[in-house]
């Protein structure tokens, strides 16, 4: 009973209290995400961050990292202009081997000759899903970049390729489309590219 009559006065105590309204602007929401945490959250994406990841239908469980910009690399892997390309973006807290990319490839591979590129920003996707998310632009944008090279060095052609997200990834898939003035063939879900296996 004297922690019910605790509890309570503490309440009343808090209720009653005025609220500064520079305490509110300082501790609070401003905008949609907490004031202390704002710099916490603003990680600085470089290329770095990302890996990319070659398979088809003769490496379909290929998990070296690769220089996209390396275009001697990109061709000696496979790499086939003339073939339809899929891009495959995890999504939060995914990477390159975890089943989103992992399954739908080797899937999509088993049926069909065709290139496919994991793209994987798990240093940046592991992170809280706030730091996530506000990285998702510049990783959307550096998406579109890499896939840019890949047309200006190796003629990869936009209308023989896709991009596949999942979760978070599908806002990166949409955002490296973006990035490439919507020049790529389509961009789908991955929960519609599994149905359409």
């Amino acid at each position: 009973m004297k922690v019910i009559f605790c509890l309570l006065g503490v309440v009343t105590l808090v209720v009653s209290t005025p609220v500064n309204q520079e305490d509110l602007q300082k501790y609070y929401l401003q905008g949609s995400i907490p004031c202390p945490f704002k710099e916490a959250i603003n990680y600085n994406v470089s290329s770095d961050d990302i890996k990319v990841y070659f398979r088809n239908k003769q490496h379909p469980d290929s998990s070296v990292p690769i220089d996209i910009n390396q275009s001697s690399e990109v061709d000696a892997l496979g790499f086939s202009p003339n073939k339809d390309t899929m891009f495959i973006v995890h999504g939060w807290h995914n990477g390159h081997d975890s089943p989103v990319c992992d399954v739908v490839s080797k899937a999509v591979l088993q049926n069909n000759d065709i290139n496919v590129f994991l793209i994987d920003w798990n240093a940046i996707a592991r992170n809280l899903y706030v730091v996530a998310y506000k990285a998702v632009p510049e990783v959307g944008k550096l998406l579109g970049t890499l896939i840019r090279n890949l047309v200006n060095n190796n003629k990869l052609d936009l209308n023989k390729a896709a991009i596949v997200g999942h979760s978070l990834g599908a806002h990166v898939a949409g955002l490296a489309g973006h990035e490439l003035n919507g020049a790529i063939h389509h961009i789908v879900d991955h929960i519609y590219t599994i149905r359409n296996l």
